[in-house]
């Protein structure tokens, strides 16, 4: 048997359904890796993450941002 290594988002649906899938065929086995639980990424590098797939907010002022966070005096 071989050994292959797929690097995947686990936070992303198709993400679980691809290893779903991939559960559900007989000649795989699916072994999550020992490290991906045991690394924790820091708040820099989840922030780096979310900015490189898009997942921010954009407000039009300052202000606007205030009111949304409820942080407005």
């Amino acid at each position: 048997m071989e050994t292959y290594i797929i690097e995947l988002d686990n936070r992303s649906k198709q993400a679980k359904s691809f290893v779903a899938f991939l559960s559900s065929l007989d000649f795989l086995k699916i072994k999550p890796s020992v490290t991906s639980k045991s690394v924790k990424r820091t708040a820099l590098e989840q922030a780096i993450e979310d900015v490189e797939n898009g997942d921010t907010i954009k407000y039009g002022t300052f202000e606007d941002y205030l009111k949304k966070t409820k942080k407005y005096a």
